[in-house]
């Protein structure tokens, strides 16, 4: 394909189709910079956060039965831990 050949045929469309073409060009744009800022907004907000500390300090018992040496079996999930 040689060098401006899309300028050229830009210019050879009728009003009507560069119009066309203008819209098409112009939602495109849109919607890409839309996904492009959620996709800065995702990693700035996940750069941002942090692990809980009481997230690691957690009683839950999933949380202990994921730890190594402990029983995961799905009688142990469904006691509950002990006071």
């Amino acid at each position: 394909m040689e060098k401006g050949y899309i300028s050229r045929f830009y210019k050879t469309m009728s009003p009507e189709d560069q119009r066309k073409y203008n819209r098409w060009l112009m939602g495109n744009a849109v919607i890409g910079s839309i996904l492009a800022m959620g996709l800065v907004a995702m990693a700035i907000a996940g750069f941002n956060s942090a692990p809980s500390p009481t997230m690691a300090n957690s009683k839950n018992p999933d949380v202990i039965a994921s730890k190594p040496g402990h029983d995961i079996s799905a009688r142990s999930r469904t006691q509950s831990p002990a006071p």
